[in-house]
């Protein structure tokens, strides 16, 4: 697997970034989306997220900021320098984008982020942290080390995928409760987000 680093300096080249999440997405893999493009978006960066699929997505989950963008597609769109999947355990969980982004592969700019056990790294550098709870959790160190400042809205995108994934804190590592009292910090409504993604679904 790849390091942080290698993750960081991929982004930081990239002047574009297409981020793919999986079909049939949940909270952790729309908040992924979200908190990698926020903080690429802080950074100057052009940014699209795309599920590949051709029904809609969950309205639920467009509460969980920088989502309203997020374009359900039959195709990979073309032309970013880098390709970003967040939390696919999988090429073929990418849905129907799977064979464009095959040949993404192929050409060398894909980056597979995620934190599932299954994956093996599909990815030309792949950062999969199974230890972690979500694939936001994942994301943390990245932000830090891309130089990114939390607000609000990262903070509330990477606290949907961290509660939803730990079926809201019933398991999990002592660090997931460090994690969310530091993103609480930004004055996160965790009631509402609970009705949002959870009890409202």
């Amino acid at each position: 697997m790849s390091s942080i680093s290698e993750v960081v300096g991929a982004l930081q080249e990239a002047d574009s970034v297409c981020i793919v999440a999986h079909l049939r997405p949940d909270a952790d893999a729309l908040g992924s989306m979200a908190t990698l493009r926020l903080g690429l978006e802080q950074l100057g960066k052009k940014t699209r997220c795309v599920v590949g699929q051709d029904w809609p997505i969950s309205e639920n989950l467009f509460t969980i900021p920088g989502t309203d963008t997020v374009e359900v597609t039959t195709s990979l769109p073309t032309g970013y320098d880098l390709y970003v999947t967040v939390d696919c355990g999988s090429l073929d969980r990418t849905g129907l984008l799977a064979r464009d982004l095959a040949k993404a592969i192929r050409r060398g700019n894909v980056v597979c982020i995620d934190h599932h056990a299954s994956n093996h790294g599909f990815g030309n550098i792949n950062l999969v942290d199974v230890s972690c709870e979500s694939t936001t959790t994942v994301l943390a160190p990245v932000l830090e080390e891309l130089g990114v400042t939390l607000n609000s809205e990262i903070a509330h995108a990477m606290y949907a995928g961290l509660v939803t994934d730990t079926g809201s804190f019933r398991w999990g590592r002592s660090q997931m409760h460090s994690l969310a009292g530091k993103l609480m910090e930004y004055g996160l409504d965790t009631k509402q987000i609970a009705v949002d993604l959870m009890d409202s679904n």
